[in-house]
């Protein structure tokens, strides 16, 4: 069994403690009917209590061919345990009644909230990595790959999330890119990936793969223009629920600011 579905067994079978804790009531009720019934049937020396005797023993002893005068009083007291049996049973029935009912409204009503508090929940870390060249702007040795950014996806949810694509992208741009069309541009092994609650990807690196010339610096120092790293990854939760974290962070020279621009849906979780 796969670790999620491991999971989703797990999950679907937790116990209802107030269904349980009565029918372990239920049970103990009927165990205890029952065993007054067997005691009281089968202990006729106890019918001597409940009425005082006319005659000794040996001289109430029926004579051969004549009913037992006890027999009314033995129905009697069988009636009375039957009764105490039918109360008992007819009060655990209603007890269980009333739970049963009680938890079904609360699974009614948590049935919307319980995915989303639930869910697993997959943010995107980046990090800005320039070249000691662009740090030092020395323009004479900037080329390819002259800014990269690393960053791994990790599941803050309390379930796992099965990633099925992934889009990233680092480029620099005077607009701002719509990463709301999601088109996968990495490979994932086995074609999905499994992340526990807490766990994150191995890390990956995106690099900026055109020169940059002096006319970009200038651009980028006055804020014309400004590395965009943008994407989005698509992943199922434990409820097979597909779900959606579309990223958009910006990095500025004016600042030196890298972070998320844009609110939904460029930057959300969906």
């Amino acid at each position: 069994m796969s670790y999620v579905a491991e999971f989703q067994f797990r999950y679907n079978n937790r116990q209802n403690p107030d269904i349980f804790g009565t029918l372990k009531w239920l049970q103990g009720a009927i165990l205890v009917a029952l065993t007054a019934l067997i005691v009281l049937l089968s202990t006729p020396a106890w019918l001597p209590l409940f009425y005082e005797p006319e005659c000794r023993q040996e001289d109430c002893k029926p004579q051969r061919g004549q009913p037992n005068p006890n027999w009314e009083r033995i129905i009697a007291v069988s009636n009375l345990g039957l009764l105490i049996v039918t109360a008992c049973l007819a009060a655990a029935t209603m007890s269980v009644a009333r739970s049963t009912h009680k938890a079904a409204n609360a699974a009614g009503a948590s049935a919307k909230y319980i995915p989303a508090v639930e869910s697993a929940y997959i943010f995107v870390e980046p990090k800005i990595v320039p070249s000691w060249a662009f740090t030092l702007n020395d323009n004479t040795s900037l080329g390819d790959n002259s800014i990269k950014v690393e960053y791994v996806f990790t599941n803050y949810g309390n379930t796992p999330a099965v990633i099925q694509s992934i889009e990233a992208h680092l480029d620099f741009w005077t607009e701002a890119p719509d990463n709301t069309k999601h088109a996968p541009s990495k490979i994932l092994m086995g074609g999905e990936v499994i992340l526990k609650p807490g766990q994150s990807t191995d890390r990956d690196v995106e690099s900026f793969a055109k020169p940059f010339d002096l006319d970009a610096r200038k651009a980028f120092e006055e804020g014309h223009a400004c590395f965009w790293f943008y994407g989005s990854v698509n992943y199922l939760d434990i409820f097979n629920r597909p779900r959606t974290t579309r990223f958009r962070w910006r990095y500025t020279g004016v600042i030196n600011y890298f972070g998320p621009s844009g609110g939904a849906p460029y930057n959300e979780r969906t």
